[in-house]
């Protein structure tokens, strides 16, 4: 994970928090003298930082059924590549990586995503092949784990997804006004994701 440029930290087995007040760890790596402290010969987790020093965001899907409101959204925006991305099958769900996106920080029980999590700039994920303590099976991934990662869907960092569709209006736009309300559908549009090619 080092070597991918990810940094790491050590996690408790029966508990997955961490064993080290681990602050610093978003701002440098561990040493090697450190992984081998926390990690050689021990059953501790391995847990991967999350945010801009590792470039990693990552979206936690905790039950099947939020993960079909991911890959839902996703389809909805056009953005069905994403299934290709880096993910992690977990315990119910997945951990689907992707490049940090600057600005963004951890979130979790949003009303409008049940289920879907984000961990960003001060975060951190369980990573394989770490043993979720529950259920005893372990963290995998679902691709190679060379995979590109891929830019997060922009949606997920909304504040609130609509119910409604983007393009709302129904019925003639009225003359002189054509330029201004195509321009502010297109603007919807991409800030929700969709890619220029489509609009």
């Amino acid at each position: 994970y080092l070597a991918r440029g990810w940094n790491v930290l050590p996690l408790k087995a029966h508990d997955r928090r961490p064993m080290v007040e681990w602050a610093y760890l978003q701002k440098q790596y561990a040493t090697s003298q450190e992984l081998k402290q926390w990690f050689d010969g021990t059953d501790n987790l391995v847990g991967v930082v999350t945010g801009s020093l590792s470039n990693l965001t990552v979206v936690d899907t905790d039950s099947e059924e939020a993960t079909a409101l991911f890959t839902e959204r996703n389809h909805t925006h056009y953005l069905d590549h994403l299934a290709h991305t880096l993910p992690v099958r977990t315990r119910q769900g997945f951990h689907f990586y992707f490049e940090y996106e600057p600005g963004s920080r951890n979130f979790q029980k949003r009303k409008d995503l049940p289920g879907i999590d984000l961990r960003s700039q001060g975060g951190y994920v369980v990573a394989p092949p770490s043993i979720h303590p529950k259920s005893g099976k372990p963290y995998a991934w679902a691709n190679d784990p060379a995979t590109p990662l891929l830019q997060a869907p922009a949606w997920i960092f909304a504040k609130r997804e609509r119910a409604a569709t983007v393009i709302d209006a129904v019925g003639k736009i009225p003359a002189g006004e054509r330029h201004a309300h195509l321009f502010s559908i297109a603007g919807a549009l991409r800030f929700r994701g969709v890619s220029e090619d489509i609009i």
